[in-house]
């Protein structure tokens, strides 16, 4: 499964997660409505949307594409990246600590 290809069972919040969020150069947190508007969800139902993407972080957190989110009180997405090889190596110059790559 690579990052485009998100979540089956949530086809547009799969493809917003993974275009947005999975993106290096974007820092922000969205909230999850403005992820529902940007995303052109079918689904009506705000709740019904976060459980949708709620999954399809999951899966992307299971192929590797990003290292963890979370969804915070502020209904803020905040997703944590995982750093790529030429990152890694970058980091490990700098003598900064980096995480282990996602398995």
């Amino acid at each position: 499964m690579n990052a485009r290809s998100a979540s089956s069972s949530a086809p547009a919040a799969g493809a917003v997660a993974a275009r947005f969020l999975c993106d290096p150069r974007r820092t922000v947190s969205p909230e999850v409505a403005t992820l529902h508007e940007w995303s052109g969800s079918q689904n009506k139902s705000l709740a019904g949307f976060r459980r949708h993407l709620r999954a399809a972080l999951d899966d992307l957190v299971r192929s590797g594409a990003i290292a963890a989110w979370r969804i915070d009180d502020g209904d803020l997405v905040h997703v944590e990246r995982t750093p790529t090889a030429s990152q890694r190596r970058h980091l490990a110059r700098k003598g900064q600590e980096i995480a282990p790559p996602a398995a």
